[in-house]
């Protein structure tokens, strides 16, 4: 958490300074694929969530046992909804709070993550080690590849998460470009991605109520 979350907020810490430097930041309207900078965002945002989510419930699977498990991971999901649709409400003011700033929170929000995960080791001293989940030895980093040779069935779950990402990432960034071409301004641009963020976030709100 410390290393991911700490670089993945400072990075997008530093793409909101970058932002507001004129002539290369938003004030900018030139398209061009030499753009580093928009190549930068691109990447960081979809690598983001492709890393950091899977560390959040690797590092929740460690110290959890599997009886508070089965009974919290559920409540995890609802409430994490919460953040979904929080995040996409306050994009519905980005014409006020200006998209350099938008980031500039999310960035901090993720710095905030530090912080918590060493209160939480302070609190439960314990899960520092692992010891929290009775009956768990330790990981190395190659485990997931020894898993994925000893056990096939998890290359099959592999391959189906892998094409997951790859169509998600297709048609999210096709409907990206539709918007780029519905509309001229950023803002606006935001504005309708903050509402369909708080219409699917919605719906899996209510599916995590009555499916976990």
């Amino acid at each position: 958490f410390h290393i991911f979350c700490g670089g993945y907020g400072l990075t997008f810490l530093l793409i909101s300074i970058t932002l507001d430097i004129p002539g290369y930041g938003l004030d900018n309207k030139e398209a061009s694929k030499d753009r580093i900078l928009g190549w930068v965002i691109y990447i960081a945002i979809e690598t983001f969530s492709s890393v950091n989510v899977p560390l959040f419930w690797s590092f929740t699977n460690s110290v959890f046992e599997n009886e508070s498990a089965r009974s919290g991971f559920g409540l995890i999901v609802w409430g994490a909804q919460f953040g979904s649709i929080g995040g996409p409400s306050l994009c519905r003011y980005s014409a006020s709070i200006g998209i350099n700033n938008l980031i500039r929170i999310g960035a901090l929000g993720i710095l905030a993550i530090l912080p918590l995960v060493w209160l939480f080791g302070k609190r439960y001293p314990e899960a520092q080690g692992g010891t929290l989940a009775s009956g768990k030895q330790k990981t190395g980093i190659m485990e997931g590849i020894r898993l994925l040779y000893h056990y096939p069935y998890l290359l099959g779950i592999f391959a189906v998460a892998t094409f997951f990402e790859v169509i998600v990432t297709v048609l999210d960034y096709q409907m990206k470009f539709q918007l780029d071409n519905a509309f001229s301004n950023p803002t606006d641009i935001a504005h309708y991605m903050a509402s369909f963020g708080q219409w699917t976030n919605g719906l899996t709100l209510g599916f995590s109520l009555v499916g976990t």
